[in-house]
């Protein structure tokens, strides 16, 4: 199940009294719902970079030895690349060797991170310093849920 633009934006969510388009779990909140992944899946978290900071953060679980899903709050996908297309484009600033041409894994000129441990402490406590309290809160409930209707299977 992976959904499209279209699709993702038809789907309302309330973010403090706002009515919004499950799309800020993409574009904005990414981070969040990829620590809820990461807390209610038991996956990892790969994050997308580029000279300025964050640029998408999404969970990733083993399938199977030579398989992998790439999740993200549009749902899950085999395929890495078709999650990140839509991010291409916001990673072409050029920085140092670690940004210039493609990387490992051939997206432009972003980077791609992955986060354990000590790291997934960090990144969460970087999240929650640049939200308010309430906001990390309510997000972190909207994420919950979604994931919760999913009835995801983890020992695929």
């Amino acid at each position: 199940m992976f959904m499209t633009e279209e699709e993702i934006e038809k789907c309302q969510l309330k973010i403090l009294g706002k009515e919004m388009s499950q799309n800020v779990l993409i574009h904005g909140f990414c981070g969040i719902f990829a620590l809820v992944l990461h807390d209610k899946l038991k996956c990892r978290i790969r994050k997308l970079v580029d000279a300025y900071g964050l640029v998408h953060a999404y969970g990733i679980i083993e399938n199977t030895p030579y398989s992998m899903l790439y999740l993200d709050a549009r749902g899950w996908t085999q395929y890495e690349d078709v999650l990140l297309e839509e991010f291409h484009e916001l990673c072409d600033i050029p920085v140092d060797d670690n940004f210039v041409g493609m990387s490992e894994y051939g997206y432009g000129y972003g980077r791609i991170e992955d986060l354990d441990g000590d790291a997934i402490d960090e990144f969460r406590y970087e999240i929650k310093e640049s939200l308010t309290s309430e906001e990390y809160a309510d997000v972190y409930k909207q994420s919950t849920a979604i994931i919760e209707k999913w009835n995801f299977q983890t020992d695929l």
